[in-house]
């Protein structure tokens, strides 16, 4: 990694954005799932067209006659606003000081500390990206934590959330029934008809281990264990971690993560369909001038030299609003007792 700078200046502002994309990304379960799909912007904000499409059915009529004229679609556009996410890191001379190279000194050094902080930047957005969207699909909510931007898809978009109660303290519950009807849900949902390749429910890890170990799925899920799991080994990746059980035509799959902050509400899961369009993850504008009316990318990276000569500073920062266009999808499963 060359030490890079203006040509003209050296304390302009350069953008590195390529070089951080470069930089592999430790993403988590949801991304691995494939279930977001990524979209650049212009700007800051994005819309979305709600469009109702009506399927009819033919009608026979005598030959000659003038057939009435079709029904037509509903269409409706929102606007949202896509929150901003900067990330300041700086380097000083101390930091380099005791930084081992193998060649030009200071130059050497300082890319070794550019290195690190890029991996510490990568990291901690992509860690942000997944967190972001696990509360989109637990809570239907717009990731936001200083609240400059408000979203919530159940109360925008008028729908109730559907919840199913698996009730595990009942040994008579019978769990498969359960998940028949999170796939009858999602499939009256879909509108028209709709396709989709399957149903997963994300799990919390106490929901998934009340699951298969509830009298109903116990002997079912020891034999599940005891095959090869194809399921597990054909996906790979971070989700080769994460324990998982196909039954009744759904995909259980344990999330575990921090106890302190967990990803998915403790007891619960989310169902979800894959292989739709209704995920959307879009990507703003970079706050810069140069940036502007061009198309927002997953993320930026830029660095400067301070006048002073004493600081060399990165601004990193990037611009996301998860949503999901069909919010009768998610669906919650819990117990209550």
């Amino acid at each position: 990694m060359a030490l890079i700078t203006s040509k003209n200046d050296p304390y302009k502002l350069v953008d590195l954005t390529d070089e951080l994309l470069i930089v592999p990304n430790q993403y988590g379960l949801i991304q691995d799932l494939g279930l977001f799909q990524s979209q650049g912007v212009i700007g800051s904000n994005f819309y979305v067209d709600e469009h109702e499409q009506y399927t009819g059915l033919l009608v026979d009529l005598p030959r000659g006659t003038k057939p009435a004229a079709g029904r037509e679609d509903k269409r409706r556009r929102r606007w949202f606003e896509i929150p901003h996410f900067p990330l300041i890191e700086s380097i000083r001379p101390s930091d380099i000081a005791r930084v081992s190279s193998n060649g030009d000194g200071m130059a050497d050094a300082l890319n070794i500390k550019r290195a690190e902080k890029m991996v510490f930047i990568r990291r901690t957005l992509a860690h942000t990206l997944e967190v972001a969207r696990c509360q989109m699909l637990s809570s239907g909510t717009l990731y936001a934590p200083n609240g400059n931007v408000v979203l919530n898809v159940y109360s925008d978009f008028g729908v109730v959330r559907k919840d199913i109660d698996f009730a595990f303290g009942t040994t008579t519950t019978e769990t498969l029934n359960k998940g028949e009807e999170a796939i009858a849900h999602t499939q009256d949902n879909l509108k028209n008809g709709g396709a989709y390749q399957g149903l997963i429910a994300i799990c919390s890890p106490t929901f998934f281990s009340r699951l298969t170990t509830h009298n109903s799925v116990r002997a079912a899920f020891t034999m599940y264990q005891s095959q090869q799991e194809p399921f597990r080994l054909r996906l790979g990746g971070s989700n080769a971690q994460h324990r998982r059980f196909e039954y009744g035509g759904v995909t259980y799959i344990e999330y575990r993560t921090s106890a302190a902050s967990p990803l998915i509400p403790d007891g619960e899961c989310r169902f979800v369909p894959t292989g739709t369009d209704f995920f959307k993850t879009y990507f703003g504008s970079a706050d810069k001038f140069e940036t502007v009316n061009q198309m927002g990318q997953e993320a930026y990276y830029f660095e400067k030299m301070a006048e002073t000569d004493d600081e060399w500073t990165i601004l990193a920062e990037t611009n996301f609003a998860n949503i999901c266009l069909n919010p009768a999808l998610m669906i919650r499963g819990y117990s209550s007792n």
